[in-house]
């Protein structure tokens, strides 16, 4: 099928055929594991930050803030229907379903990608285990998803540089598609991928026939925005804009009162300054990875340039979380001099970071080649399991009910 649809012979021989199916067993016990964890620490009901706004417009049928998030609500109302528990609780399930997802996808597009299954479990468990990622895999919000989605096209990548099949890089269309309909800071941890895709498939999916399917699946991924104003035109209880008028679409869409691709209108939080956002993401980065994960990382990026050579994918997962970063460092309009701003900032530093946590993996991939195999074992063992030990108190949220008792306080008070 590879040949007769990209005009390519697999590559990478044996070895791939022979892990793949040990790859998605790992996978799919390391996106258990991940769910396990998040559902022992899941927030039992409404969450601080967007939670209580996400959860009640997707619930009532209403347009979430600016750009609206339409594969969100989407998928929010197929989760905010589970026979357990409140509302809530379920739109919180449903971002550590995400995120346990993508941790599973992350194990399996590393080990098929360096040829070790040590690899991949330790990039899916970094993941999983990331405070950054597990404070927003435990509550509602729409960060989980994009997770998933990002994880997916990379998966996606390394099939397609292994074997030229043109259906991953249609399915990669679509999933790309489906990225800017969740959030569309996707596109700048998408677009490298993308960009290698065309260029190391540029014989076969750059025909005229072949590029214009890639289009329409691209499109395809874009249709939930059209769920908005159908939304809007319910006018629920909880609901942004005027998305049901020609006007207010494009304007609730381009997120044009805040500015679009800017977290804030001009003037509201005052001028950031660059050097400190990337000052910020890289010690928010050693927070992510460990004081270990930085080396770890480093090794492991040039094990996967080396190991990606002929493709060229490890450059394109480089200059990945280098644009989003760096985007964010001159767009991102709030100073994280101010730990409130920083804490909003720091929500967009998760897809980026996926990338360092696939070099982790790629790092214990290396030492595969240096250890003896209990050496690789008990490494591998350690960095998947004790990061989430050692961070499981502090990141637990399992009996809180701040936002619930603040409100019935509120309303107690009332008259």
């Amino acid at each position: 099928v590879g040949a007769r649809e990209g005009g390519g012979v697999p590559r990478g021989g044996d070895r791939e055929g022979a892990l793949a199916r040990p790859a998605t067993r790992d996978a799919l016990i390391v996106g258990a594991a991940a769910l396990v964890l998040y559902v022992l620490t899941l927030y039992p009901d409404l969450a601080g930050g967007d939670s209580g706004e996400l959860t009640t417009a997707v619930a009532t049928g209403g347009v979430i803030h600016p750009p609206g998030y339409p594969l969100y609500a989407l998928l929010g109302k197929l989760f905010v229907h589970l026979p357990h528990a409140s509302a809530a609780w379920r739109m919180n399930f449903m971002s550590a379903a995400c995120d346990a997802a993508a941790a599973g996808v992350l194990c399996a597009a590393v080990s098929r990608w360096s040829g070790s299954r040590a690899a991949g479990i330790v990039s899916g468990a970094l993941l999983a285990s990331a405070p950054g990622i597990w404070r927003y895999a435990i509550c509602a919000e729409v960060f989980a998803l994009d997770n998933l989605l990002v994880a997916i096209l990379l998966l996606l990548a390394v099939l397609y540089a292994q074997g030229r099949d043109r259906r991953y890089a249609m399915a990669g269309a679509l999933v790309a598609g489906l990225g800017m309909s969740d959030h569309q800071t996707f596109v700048f941890t998408g677009a490298p991928i993308i960009l290698w895709a065309a260029w190391f498939g540029r014989k076969d999916l750059l025909q005229p026939r072949v590029a214009a399917r890639l289009v329409l699946l691209f499109a395809a991924g874009l249709l939930p925005y059209l769920v908005l104003p159908l939304d809007a035109s319910h006018h629920a209880p909880v609901t942004w804009g005027a998305a049901d008028t020609w006007q207010g679409f494009w304007t609730h869409v381009l997120r044009r009162e805040y500015g679009t691709f800017r977290l804030a209108p001009t003037g509201i939080a005052g001028a950031p300054d660059s050097s400190q956002t990337v000052g910020a993401w890289a010690s928010d980065l050693r927070e992510q990875i460990g004081w270990w994960g930085l080396p770890l990382a480093l090794a492991g990026a040039i094990h996967c340039f080396r190991r990606s050579r002929a493709t060229r994918l490890g450059v394109a997962t480089l200059a990945a979380p280098m644009l989003a970063v760096g985007v964010m460092a001159v767009l991102g309009n709030l100073p994280v001099n101010d730990p409130l701003h920083r804490g909003i900032v720091a929500r967009f530093w998760q897809q980026p970071d996926i990338y360092f946590f696939a070099w982790c993996g790629f790092g214990v991939a290396w030492l595969e080649t240096r250890l003896p195999r209990w050496g690789t074992v008990a490494v591998a063992g350690a960095l998947a399991v004790l990061p989430a030990a050692l961070r499981f108190h502090a990141m637990d949220r399992h009996t809180s009910a701040l936002v619930r008792s603040y409100g019935a306080e509120s309303l107690r008070a009332a008259p």
